[in-house]
């Protein structure tokens, strides 16, 4: 299941259901019972590289794209190209999924409020850089430290309910 390489999603549990993202070679996240360690399904999701967020019966996982899968069936719910897996964990709220996405070639991180139940966009704006690490959310703001090669590294604070930048501190290093 972690593959030949070094895996870094971390399983989470919930209601006795035990989540894995596996990637290299495998692709796929697993539902594993929690007491037992048996299979309960598996959904491949393309590569992963971070935890999945699990809420209100449901699965999020940061892959090749953002998926919403049935936390007890493994069936999809829903997914999205406007997020993926160099974005972190996504962040579930009052019904809504926080997610990132890093997009290469404009050196720029896309960061996405979707509808949890539907996948609709309720907001989307980009920050300058590549995320650093996985968001927080606190007190209806989003925090995520980005690294950028060719320009100051940022930890933004941004408004959960619209995507404005609140402020930005470049005095960390690299990003971490």
């Amino acid at each position: 299941m972690t593959g030949i390489l070094h895996e870094f999603p971390t399983p989470v549990v919930a209601d006795g259901i035990v989540y894995y993202p596996s990637n290299y070679g495998t692709d796929s996240l697993y539902a594993l019972h929690a007491a037992t360690g048996e299979i309960l399904w598996k959904y491949h999701t393309g590569y992963t590289d971070d935890a999945v967020t699990v809420s209100n019966g449901m699965v999020y996982t940061p892959s090749d794209s953002l998926c919403c899968i049935d936390a007890y069936s493994g069936e999809k719910v829903w997914s999205t190209a406007l997020a993926g897996p160099d974005g972190g964990t996504p962040i579930v709220s009052d019904g809504n999924v926080y997610a990132a996405l890093w997009v290469p070639f404009t050196r720029l991180t896309s960061l996405t409020c979707f509808d949890a139940l539907t996948g609709t966009v309720v907001w989307n704006d980009t920050i300058p850089g590549r995320p650093a690490c996985c968001m927080a959310l606190h007190e209806n703001r989003l925090y995520l430290a980005t690294f950028s090669p060719v320009s100051a590294n940022g930890l933004y604070a941004i408004d959960a309910s619209n995507g404005d930048v609140i402020w930005c501190n470049t005095d960390s290093e690299d990003g971490y």
